[in-house]
């Protein structure tokens, strides 16, 4: 009863607030109980353990031939690794990131004498700016 009081006190005081779920009360309750307070004791909990094999994979292909996509690989290795991981091993495990090469066009001796010449025409015509 002490916390049906508690929860009609807490939505006076922060009225635009929703109110908890009886599933989150439980749990705060029940990490009370645990830890002896609220906060997150789960500090070195570094989630599920990574599996070495896909990263070996991915490192074996990418240094048989390094220009090969990521789609590629992805298709190259087992489809139970999905293709978002294998952007995290390269982020995270190699520490490389995707780069595309730009194309771009060679400036030719014309065009550099195209661009002084519309430069200074503009300069000569920037009252009309």
């Amino acid at each position: 009863m002490a916390l049906a009081t508690e929860k009609k006190g807490m939505r006076k005081l922060y009225p635009l607030d929703r109110p908890i779920s009886k599933l989150k009360e439980n749990r705060v309750v029940k990490r009370f109980g645990q830890y002896g307070g609220i906060s997150d004791q789960r500090k070195n909990n570094k989630g599920r353990p990574k599996s070495s094999e896909n990263v070996k994979q991915v490192k074996r292909i990418i240094d048989q031939t390094p220009e090969m996509s990521v789609r590629k690989i992805f298709s190259d290795i087992n489809h139970s690794f999905r293709a978002t991981s294998v952007y995290r091993v390269f982020r995270f495990y190699i520490k490389v990131t995707r780069y595309k090469v730009p194309v771009l066009q060679h400036l030719k001796e014309s065009d550099v004498n195209q661009r002084l010449a519309f430069a200074t025409w503009m300069t000569e015509r920037v009252h009309l700016l």
